[in-house]
């Protein structure tokens, strides 16, 4: 069949069809069928004028939903009669993916000089009250949800800053929002990453307060932001493209992906590698306009921010969030997203103190002053080496060598130093993430101290969050290279002890749980007899508070507590080395976990996360789910990323 198909060649073309698009390979546009799809015998589908269809329907019910007055502009002329209603996810996802497709190819399109700078110099404002005026042109509408961005979502980014006035996410992100909003007034249609931001706040207002009307903002601003970058796609310069357009456009990447990521399907994937490839021509050409720079910017300097400053930030920002996805990609999916140099390249930032890139990233709050801890991903400098180590073992290729790989065991002794030497580094002298008393006495904190996060104070005792989130990230590493690499069963003594630890670092968060044992035990029977079997039905069968009754007061509407997630999601799921009562017990606090992420920090993730829990916990409450089957996170699980 396929001999009746010539192949074509042609340059490439915004125009491929969706496949050729994926794999990263040119098309040659044929029609019904290229010559790629051909030759794989793989479906053939061209959608950029169906995207272009979808979008020019979503303004009607924009103008339903906002205050602005302003015409269709050049859409207008393209909607058809019957607009097309987006209502599920997957339709959200087919315009997702095309989002990822159009910035991918706003890069393409740009010449080895095709970045142009401006010399504008912006205040940093770093309170909401000072944003809101600085955005005083903007619908109060709009403004409503990005202070909920401002307060609340941007935890999300970075769930150890201390404040939302001290997030650098909130500094970087604003300001391009304020410079857009100078630059461009009576333009407003084309600020894609602010609609993108108004979206993911809605979703976050609906995931903890359930109004409806949330959700049907958080759709609607994310179709605008989608029909955004295409009129930005359409009118793009061939010549130049503004280093701030650079900017917005990949952060707003990320924000899409961060959001894509909860649609429970596998599409997040073709996100998050379309989101690699973008940042990473990003981080090349940043460094060529770096290397034509003859004088350092001076990254010290927090009260303005000019083109070049601010750019440099969003590069580390969009690097450092980059990774943190690519991680959890990694550890809750077995996704791999860096070749070997990419890893060492992404993972090394900022790791010898004299660097400037350790400077910048000191002076942005993503790393200690001694430059051995990374605040931003939540691992020593030990442990990210401990983690290189851990993915190359997991790498496709060295899997592939199969008998006789690491005969020696010289990788599975070197995995064992990197964890012991890791184990060892202690930002505050702990136990078990209880500071020592002695060390107490020393931890007095202002508020502008970067430290100031790393420490929980409750009832005469102080617990270190940095220790403990670098010893559970540890021993999910290793849990993760003892299943996969070294193929031990999920029983064995080595995993299990391993799964323990990382539950007795975080045992001091439950330190007050007063459950009776009548309690646990009507709840758990509840789970077995299938009557719980997620979220929604966790919430309709619970006849008690138990986030209250579990978790610290401090704690239980803290965003800090997503920096556990994915531990808690794998090592909880193994964990079985317990007493009946004592393992009962046990998985009435993690359920707690989960349900106050759900509720208090709006993460859609964590409604997953206690379905797949359940399931592997009690399979046979399931409607004969196999336990076997559940030894990784199922393919249509959400990861953990909001």
């Amino acid at each position: 069949m396929t001999g009746e198909f010539k192949r074509q060649k042609r340059k490439y073309s915004k125009n491929g069809c969706v496949e050729c698009k994926r794999r990263k390979v040119k098309c040659d546009e044929s029609k019904p069928m290229c010559w790629q799809c051909a030759h794989l015998s793989k479906e053939c589908v061209y959608k950029t004028k169906e995207f272009q269809f979808l979008v020019s329907g979503v303004e009607g019910g924009l103008k339903r939903h906002t205050d602005d007055k302003r015409s269709d502009g050049p859409f207008k002329k393209k909607r058809p009669k019957n607009n097309i209603k987006i209502d599920d996810d997957n339709d959200l996802n087919a315009l997702l993916n095309d989002a990822l497709v159009f910035a991918n190819d706003l890069f393409s399109r740009m010449g080895d000089n095709g970045i142009s700078s401006d010399s504008v110099v912006v205040p940093v404002f770093d309170k909401w009250e000072e944003i809101e005026l600085a955005l005083s042109n903007v619908e109060r509408s709009e403004l409503e949800y990005l202070k909920v961005f401002y307060e609340k979502v941007s935890y999300w980014l970075m769930p150890l800053a201390y404040s939302p006035d001290s997030n650098i996410c909130n500094h970087i992100l604003f300001h391009h929002l304020i410079r857009a909003n100078q630059k461009n007034e009576g333009n407003r249609e084309r600020s894609f990453l602010q609609s993108s931001m108004v979206s993911i706040s809605a979703k976050y207002m609906y995931n903890v307060h359930g109004n409806e009307k949330d959700n049907t903002v958080r759709r609607l601003f994310l179709k605008k932001a989608l029909q955004q970058l295409y009129q930005e796609f359409e009118s793009l310069s061939q010549e130049s493209m503004g280093l701030a357009q650079i900017d917005s456009l990949n952060l707003c990447v990320l924000m899409l992906t961060l959001d894509s990521s909860t649609f429970g399907t596998q599409e997040w994937k073709y996100h998050l590698r379309g989101a690699k490839n973008l940042l990473l021509k990003y981080h090349y050409n940043h460094n060529d306009m770096e290397n034509k720079t003859d004088t350092l910017t001076d990254t010290k300097n927090m009260d303005h921010m000019d083109t070049r400053l601010l750019h440099e930030r969003t590069v580390a920002l969009a690097r450092n969030w980059f990774s943190a996805i690519a991680i959890v990609a990694y550890i809750a999916k077995d996704s791999h997203f860096f070749n070997e140099s990419e890893m060492e390249e992404m993972l090394s930032m900022g790791s010898t103190e004299d660097s400037s890139t350790s400077v910048l990233l000191k002076d942005m709050g993503f790393i200690t002053e001694d430059c051995q801890y990374n605040i931003f991903l939540g691992y020593s400098k030990e442990g990210l080496e401990l983690l290189k180590v851990v993915m190359r073992s997991m790498d496709s290729d060295i899997s592939k060598r199969g008998y006789g790989y690491d005969e020696d065991n010289d990788n599975f002794l070197r995995v064992c130093s990197l964890l012991q030497k890791s184990r060892e580094f202690t930002f505050h002298s702990n136990v078990y993430g209880r500071v020592s008393d002695e060390a107490v006495e020393s931890l007095v904190y202002t508020n502008n101290s970067k430290d100031a996060a790393s420490i929980v104070f409750y009832k005469k005792n102080a617990y270190s969050l940095y220790d403990t989130i670098q010893q559970v990230h540890l021993e999910v590493l290793f849990v993760k290279f003892l299943t996969k690499s070294v193929k031990l069963d999920e029983s064995c003594t080595l995993v299990q002890n391993s799964c323990k630890r990382a539950w007795k670092m975080v045992e001091w968060m439950f330190s007050d749980c007063d459950l009776t044992v009548t309690e646990i035990n009507a709840f758990i029977e509840k789970i077995e007899l299938g009557e719980i079997q997620n979220y929604s039905t966790l919430k309709q069968k619970l006849t008690f508070d138990l986030v209250s009754r579990c978790i610290i007061s401090p704690l239980q509407q803290d965003f800090r507590l997503m920096m556990f997630q994915t531990g808690m999601v794998l090592c909880a799921g193994k964990l079985t080395s317990f007493d009946p009562h004592s393992l009962r017990l046990v998985r009435c606090k993690i359920l707690a976990y989960f349900l106050a992420m759900a509720d208090n920090l709006g993460t859609e993730s964590a409604r997953t996360s206690m379905e797949y829990l359940i399931r592997k916990w009690y399979p046979n409450a399931n409607r004969g789910v196999i336990a076997s089957s559940l030894q990784s996170t199922p393919d249509n699980d959400a990861l953990p990323f909001s």
